[in-house]
């Protein structure tokens, strides 16, 4: 009992959440439901009327009953109409409401809750479980509270008409509800194995669409063609099941009405011969059984819904509500000079193996800093900690003496550009990706920042210039234009900070050269964070940290280095190898 009393609170709570402000829609869906309830109810009791007129021969009594009735009808046609229009605008409205609500906070979450969940459970949860719950609230409840209305109209009617036939009808109640609970439980569990299976599917869609140029090179279109049929076919066995489950539960209380109907017939008909009931009063009797067994059937199967409903505001808690949001109103602060110092730094992903170990990094204002170190040193994460994207566990990152975790994160990465080594472009133009950072800016700002980087004779020579589309992740881009396009990008912004990691990892010579005659321009009025291995990048940089055991070991020039630090040395040659090669 207490399981189903935090059940429904449940239900309430997310009432309260999604759809509380829509109550007057709700109010008036619910008139209107009742309206054409009561023009419903009063048909058989109408034709009743009409039949033992005309057994009677009164002609003027038909003729009445009929215009009522056709006046009725005009009633509950309009009554319809609004009713449908309001329903499907509530429908549309809460499903559009839950899912910017719901992809409000995927957005703010702490970039750790990722580590949890798959892309596809928050793309699944978007398409498939606000549908669940806006239909749970819109039609279900409606539906409730007008089969209540139903259930107490026309049990009223049944007995009134005969009191004998009234009990051998509710024989079968309680029956049908014992079904429907049976049913219902076991749809549930269905129900959340469809959802599981749905997330995958969901996630070796995007997966797959993601990386379709490395499938197709790597020859394993088969492999990833199975596992999208397996999933498929998971999903329709699981939801061939629910179906199957569900009709049996349905066939199962169709049956058990049909008993009752049958003695129903047996005992109107001995009592229309014993002349104690009329043949209209029977037809009416039987439209009003029919439709207080209805209305049972229907609150009995909303349960089916109400568990749906129950799946998928877990799976919210479970991705959504219990997951901690990035605190955006911390002290607020203006533009930072640009100093930066890491004190006894502690960091682990999950309470696993830290990946630093009492780190300790000053950075003064318009300094070139190039962080190096094995591949897993944590350069990313390094980078990662100072954007506030990670907490550190103990120790401290300081702004201008200012601790990171005091500060307000907007202010902070208003002060950061941060540009990583696969940058996120928009499937738009040049232009728009540019001015995603600045809105306002003009058309020299934008020619000024490509030509820095230069980018700005390969835009001109493209189709339509500024206005080209570079297509899904600036697919129509080499890797060295995509990271240039991020570099100007980030010039656009000009934040005082900026951190760029492994940018020229992937790119050729002359790209690569004119990428760092780009960093270096920058570091003069900027403080500029370097995370690179390669080694035609790292010899030009004047101040070089090494990282390595969880700690930086080392620090000071290419030469310095070389001959004092025997860990860059190998890092060097090894990478100077690898270039080689």
């Amino acid at each position: 009992m207490k399981h189903k009393i935090k059940n429904i609170s449940k239900i309430y709570n997310y009432y309260e959440k999604f759809v509380k402000k829509y109550r007057i829609f709700f109010v008036t869906l619910l008139c209107l439901s009742t309206v054409s309830n009561i023009i419903t109810l009063s048909n058989p009791i109408l034709t009743g009327t009409i039949i033992d007129d005309a057994i009677n021969a009164n002609m003027d009594g038909v003729i009445e009953t009929i215009l009522i009735i056709f006046f009725l009808f005009l009633i509950n046609s309009i009554t319809s109409f609004i009713y449908t229009y309001i329903n499907n605008f509530l429908q549309n409205k809460i499903i559009s409401d839950i899912k910017k609500i719901t992809y409000s906070k995927i957005i703010g979450m702490e970039l750790e809750n990722f580590n949890n969940a798959t892309i596809g459970k928050y793309i699944s949860f978007l398409e498939g479980d606000t549908a669940s719950i806006s239909s749970f609230y819109v039609s279900a409840i409606n539906s409730f509270l007008t089969c209540v209305i139903a259930i107490a109209m026309s049990g009223y009617f049944i007995f009134k008409i005969s009191i004998r036939l009234s009990l051998v009808g509710i024989i079968a109640i309680p029956i049908m509800f014992m079904i429907n609970i049976y049913f219902g439980k076991t749809i549930k569990k269905i129900q959340e194995m469809a959802r599981e299976i749905s997330d995958r599917y969901a996630n070796n869609i995007q997966e797959s669409l993601r990386g379709l140029k490395e499938i197709k090179g790597l020859s394993i279109e088969s492999i990833v063609k199975n596992r999208n049929s397996q999933n498929l076919d998971d999903l329709y066995r699981t939801n061939l099941k629910k179906s199957t489950i569900s009709s049996v539960g349905g066939l199962t209380q169709n049956l058990s009405g049909f008993l009752m109907q049958i003695l129903i017939y047996y005992w109107g008909c001995v009592m229309i011969g014993a002349r104690s009931l009329s043949v209209g009063h029977f037809t009416a009797f039987n439209s009003y059984i029919n439709q207080f067994i209805s209305s049972l059937q229907k609150i009995s199967n909303i349960n089916v819904s109400f568990q749906t409903t129950l799946v998928s505001i877990d799976r919210y808690e479970e991705i959504i509500s219990n997951c901690r949001q990035e605190e955006l109103s911390r002290k607020k602060y203006g533009e930072l000079n640009g100093n930066i110092e890491v004190k006894e730094l502690f960091f682990s992903y999950e309470d696993k193996k830290n990946v630093f170990n009492g780190l300790n990094i000053n950075i003064t204002s318009n300094e070139l800093v190039a962080i190096v170190g094995a591949n897993g040193s944590g350069k990313t994460t390094f980078m990662n900690l100072l954007m506030g994207f990670y907490k550190p566990k103990s120790g401290e990152i300081l702004f201008d003496n200012l601790n990171s975790l005091e500060m307000d994160l907007v202010t902070l990465r208003e002060n950061i550009t941060y540009v990583q080594q696969y940058p996120f472009l928009f499937n738009d133009t040049v232009k728009n990706n540019l001015l995603a950072v600045k809105e306002n800016a003009t058309e020299d700002e934008l020619v000024k920042v490509c030509k820095d980087v230069c980018l700005y004779d390969t835009i001109i020579k493209m189709p339509k210039g500024f206005d080209t589309v570079i297509g899904d992740g600036g697919t129509k881009l080499s890797g060295g234009q995509r990271q240039l396009l991020s570099i100007a990008r980030g010039l656009l912004r000009n934040t005082k900070i900026f951190l760029l990691d492994e940018i020229t990892s992937n790119i050729d010579g002359l790209t690569e050269r004119n990428i760092v005659q780009t960093v270096f321009r920058l570091s003069q009025n900027h403080t500029v964070i370097m995370a690179t291995h390669r080694a035609t990048t790292i010899m030009q940089i004047p101040r070089i940290i090494v990282i390595c055991d969880v700690k930086n070991v080392a620090e000071g020039t290419h030469e310095k280095l070389l001959n004092e630090c025997m860990t860059y040395k190998e890092l060097f040659e090894k990478n100077r190898q690898q270039l080689v090669c």
